[in-house]
């Protein structure tokens, strides 16, 4: 992975992490991800899961040229604050 990559995972994972956890009152750990094509689109896909259960998967599609989370999914009955 670039270093540019890396840079952009980070800023998606700390931009993706705050969404949750100021939305859905939720602490995620992220685990992987994957790199949308360039040339399709500028977006991260992450995945990972509720902080203490790693049952409870999470899914987070962040564009990252502007940064927005473009899609999301998270454990089953999980409420907006």
């Amino acid at each position: 992975m670039s270093t540019q990559e890396k840079e952009i995972l980070a800023d998606a994972e700390q931009f993706a992490h705050k969404y949750i956890l100021d939305n859905y009152g939720l602490e995620v750990d992220f685990t992987d991800h994957k790199f949308s094509p360039v040339d399709l689109d500028k977006s991260v896909g992450i995945h990972g899961h509720v902080k203490g259960d790693d049952d409870q998967k999470v899914f987070v599609l962040v564009k990252y040229d502007p940064l927005k989370v473009e899609t999301l999914s998270l454990p089953e009955g999980t409420d907006k604050k």
